[in-house]
């Protein structure tokens, strides 16, 4: 008897206590929009929301990823911002003290041209709660269109740049007759990694890469302003 009022004690506070810990506005966050550049991103903003009346540990964990390899994602707590891509080989996890009331959690996307949909999953749980009270969240995003920095070659057909992978220097050729050409190498987050300006090139110039970290970048060739040619490149070693 004394047995079975303790277990129906224990369940009755788990169930309870469960519900100390939960997400708003709720456990799925969606995002659906246009690109207009390289540098479009989106954040998602919600909460994880202690209702137990004292401070707890909150641990999380994004356990998947199917967007684009290219997107870059992020996952931000109160306490920090942590940034990837799907092809991560660790995803990443933090805990942190979470208190009473409202603790800011932050979904975010930047999808570098790149149009497509996918989902990222996070699982978060309080240390002290019952396994119940375990929250899968899900982010939805879908990017569709065009951007200015799209991955494609316009105006400018006999422009061609190499070699692709690119380890140390990255040559563009076709260059003759053009004027005041600017080149430019952005990371995946739209952050300028390498310039040059040509007022009067020759058949072609070449760029210096050695600096660069490995991982995807974009090339652009501009001449007095118009976007010639838009390339994606990966530099490896």
């Amino acid at each position: 008897m004394y047995i079975l009022l303790l277990v129906s004690a224990l369940c009755g506070f788990n169930r309870s206590f469960a519900q100390t810990f939960t997400v708003s506005p709720g456990d799925t966050f969606t995002y659906s929009g246009t690109l207009n550049s390289m540098t479009d991103s989106h954040e998602q903003n919600g909460y994880f929301v202690n209702n137990s009346g004292a401070s707890n540990t909150l641990y999380w964990k994004v356990i998947a990823s199917n967007m684009d390899s290219v997107w870059q994602m992020s996952f931000c707590d109160p306490e920090n911002c942590y940034y990837f891509t799907s092809a991560t080989t660790s995803f990443p996890s933090h805990h942190f003290t979470a208190d009473t009331g409202s603790n800011l959690l932050r979904f975010g996307v930047s999808p570098s041209c790149s149009a497509d949909s996918g989902s990222l999953v996070v699982l978060a749980w309080f240390s002290s709660d019952s396994a119940a009270s375990v929250k899968t969240l899900y982010f939805y995003a879908n990017y569709t269109g065009s951007c200015a920095l799209a991955i494609q070659n316009v105006a400018a057909p006999r422009l061609s740049i190499f070699p692709n992978p690119v380890s140390s220097n990255l040559t563009i050729d076709g260059l003759t007759g053009f004027r005041n050409v600017k080149l430019t190498v952005y990371d995946v987050l739209g952050n300028v990694a390498v310039e040059k300006y040509i007022a009067q090139p020759s058949e072609a110039a070449t760029l210096n890469t050695s600096g660069l970290q490995n991982g995807v970048y974009f090339v652009t060739v501009d001449n007095d302003g118009n976007r010639l040619l838009t390339k994606r490149i990966q530099k490896l070693d």
